[in-house]
């Protein structure tokens, strides 16, 4: 994230490097320099403008847990509208997210074990593929919270699933994720 101090005159990127800009603050040419956050885009009064890359941020909740007709059996970590979805790439219908651009993403996953039953595997799908298992022989009332770090290209297809092991109900939780760089 780019910031500008206006008392400082320091122009920042989160996490990096910042530059004082206190020598040219006279503005004796008149031109003004402008962050807008909500388009990203960086402009001087005047001249050119350029967007400084994309916010891309999700997170959304699973209230309600579904009681499933078959054990030992994956199920779609489906969840209900996203709190936030900047970026728009997650649909909360199928449960899948679709990396708007290439990048490494981070993802955190919380779950809870709702119902009877053990033997439960919460794991993450890249393109319809088992990436990893993130977490197995969950147990009724377990609560737990993973993250991973994706690297992604653009279209790239990412989803939850929770076998239900020897239960049948798929529990809650939430499923967040956002671009890193």
């Amino acid at each position: 994230m780019l910031t500008f101090t206006e008392a400082s005159s320091t122009l920042a990127v989160s996490g990096g490097n910042s530059v004082n800009l206190a020598a040219l603050n006279d503005n004796t040419d008149g031109q003004t320099l402008t962050f807008t956050e909500g388009t990203n885009k960086l402009t001087i009064s005047g001249g050119n403008e350029v967007t400084i890359g994309n916010l891309v941020a999700f997170r959304a909740k699973k209230t309600s847990s579904e009681t499933v007709t078959t054990w030992m059996t994956d199920y779609d970590f489906i969840t209900n509208p996203p709190e936030y979805n900047d970026g728009g790439g997650f649909d909360y219908e199928s449960g899948v997210f679709t990396a708007p651009t290439a990048g490494i993403y981070i993802f955190s996953i919380n779950y809870t074990a709702t119902g009877s039953g053990d033997s439960r595997a919460l794991k993450i799908y890249l393109n319809g593929t088992l990436y990893e298992t993130l977490n197995s022989g969950i147990s009724n009332g377990s609560v737990l919270t993973r993250q991973i770090t994706m690297k992604l290209v653009a279209g790239n297809h990412v989803n939850l699933k929770i076998n239900v092991g020897t239960g049948y109900d798929t529990g809650t939780g939430t499923f967040s994720g956002f671009k890193v760089y």
